[in-house]
């Protein structure tokens, strides 16, 4: 994983810790995959 990627799953984590909206984070997480198969 490039370092975009690492920093995009921190603030997943932090987001994780901090909140306990797993809507959010499913959305997060979602954007996440998209935006690096779209880089990748």
């Amino acid at each position: 994983m490039n370092d975009m990627m690492n920093l995009v799953i921190n603030q997943i984590v932090i987001k994780l810790h901090y909140r306990d909206d797993w809507n959010e984070f499913i959305d997060i997480y979602s954007n996440t995959i998209l935006l690096g198969l779209t880089i990748n």
